[in-house]
């Protein structure tokens, strides 16, 4: 298990086999007035990866939003993910989407 750090924490793999990942990313904040709308839930993903021993994937956990604020990671909350060598597009191996944030007046 990984919490919110806003930096990439090290997952080192030690024998030749599978990973397991399961993913969750963060929720969106809310509007924050009586007449707004709650934030969006996270997204999960999970899967399954054959790892070489000693390879070494990166963790970014994503920070829940909270009223008019946005997480960690982009919209309303953060997003999750498992990535190789740095937090970039090219490497990501999986990443869960992060829950939209709430608005006031269906705005």
């Amino acid at each position: 298990m990984f919490a919110f750090t806003k930096i990439m924490q090290a997952i080192v793999t030690v024998t030749n086999r599978t990973v397991d990942f399961k993913i969750w990313a963060a929720g969106g904040g809310g509007s924050g007035g009586s007449d707004g709308a709650g934030g969006g839930g996270a997204g999960f993903v999970a899967g399954t990866v054959v790892v070489n021993a000693g390879t070494t994937f990166y963790a970014i956990v994503g920070q829940g939003g909270t009223a008019g604020v946005s997480g960690y990671g982009g919209g309303g909350g953060g997003y999750s993910g498992v990535f190789t060598t740095s937090v970039a597009q090219g490497n990501a191996v999986l990443v869960a989407g992060a829950g939209g944030g709430g608005t006031r007046n269906g705005g």
